[in-house]
């Protein structure tokens, strides 16, 4: 018997070695590990770290997030799609019966897309908020893919996507909590010519970030009606002709923060009046006002609690000024303040709706 426990004392020794070896010898070739993709994935460049200074550059994320784009060119496929095949189309709400006006901005000629036209923002560790703008528009705003993309040691990561429409000048991203959940604020202006000069306009369009998607959003009231697009002026300029020859200038200022899971909105509007006839008189004022507005996150949606200063004060002038027209009639639907610095007179706008 000790013959035999010998030999399987031997046998066990024997294979106890060679796992050793075999252990050794798969410890000198690096397995990689499996990588979570996300949404979407961009593999890094053979011997390109994720701590390299390039590793977040315009042409990988355009080509990350934009399907059919052509690193050579910047030539987008059209119809354009971001990377989960999604058409990049930008689709407002319902905006039937909100009580304020939505923009419908012409699309200028389509061009290629340079690194100017990518957004990065650098302030989330290996995360960044990136937009790709592929589409531009007449009144400053631009449109694209916008995503919360991860840096992993084997590539990029696609974690939140959407498509994204917001001003484009000076354009800034970020994350923001209110209601406990997270929104992204895109924030950016606008400088387009008008007949008393240079007319600039800085706002924030806000996004709710639901299931790995940004999604577009409304303000509402709090009895449940809709006020407008979930966008806050920081800046706002018009001009409206009046019927006694003067014309009367509105200008909104803001100041925009998300504190305590709200949004805090403390506006001024000041209202001048000036004689066209005599352009080196200076204008008088006609009116200023301020307010604070707070909106809460109430069963999901956006709720504010009193209206914008712009459509108290603007609103009504321009219903004022409309034959016939009685306070409380909605402008005519169409009517625009952001690319020439005026809006145009009730008369020349067809198609007038009334709100009860």
């Amino acid at each position: 018997m000790r013959g035999v426990e010998r030999a399987g004392l031997w046998l066990r020794g024997a294979i106890a070695g060679l796992m050793a070896i075999g252990a050794v010898g798969c410890g000198s070739q690096r397995v990689r590990p499996e990588v979570d993709r996300g949404m979407c994935f961009a593999e890094r460049p053979a011997g390109l770290r994720k701590e390299a200074w390039n590793d977040w550059n315009a042409p990988a994320l355009a080509s990350l997030l934009v399907s059919g784009y052509d690193r050579d060119t910047g030539n987008v496929a059209m119809p354009a799609t971001d990377c989960a095949g999604t058409p990049i189309l930008w689709q407002e709400p319902d905006a039937a019966e909100c009580q304020e006006i939505f923009e419908h901005p012409t699309p200028l000629p389509t061009a290629p897309v340079r690194s100017q036209d990518v957004v990065i923002n650098p302030e989330l560790g290996d995360r960044r908020l990136v937009w790709v703008v592929v589409r531009r528009y007449n009144n400053g705003e631009g449109e694209g893919p916008v995503a919360l993309v991860d840096s992993t040691e084997r590539g990029h990561s696609v974690r939140a996507l959407g498509t994204l429409r917001a001003m484009t000048s000076g354009a800034k991203l970020s994350l923001q909590v209110v209601g406990g959940q997270e929104w992204l604020a895109a924030e950016g202006e606008s400088c387009l010519p008008g007949q008393e000069g240079p007319t600039c306009q800085r706002r924030i369009r806000v996004l709710a970030m639901k299931g790995g998607r940004f999604r577009s959003e409304i303000l509402w009231n709090a009895a449940g009606a809709c006020v407008g697009p979930a966008v806050f002026h920081v800046d706002r300029r018009a001009v409206l002709p009046l019927s006694s020859g003067w014309a009367r200038r509105f200008e909104l200022t803001s100041a925009v923060e998300f504190k305590d899971g709200r949004i805090r909105v403390q506006e001024q509007i000041a209202v001048k009046d000036w004689d066209r006839n005599e352009p080196g008189t200076p204008p008088r004022l006609f009116r200023r006002a301020q307010s604070e507005r707070t909106v809460r996150v109430e069963q999901g949606r956006l709720v504010v609690d009193v209206p914008s200063l712009w459509r108290a004060h603007v609103d009504a002038a321009a219903v004022e000024e409309k034959p016939g027209g009685r306070k409380g009639t909605k402008p005519a639907r169409g009517g625009r303040d952001d690319d020439r610095g005026e809006l145009p007179t009730a008369k020349d706008q067809p198609g007038a709706r009334k709100r009860g």
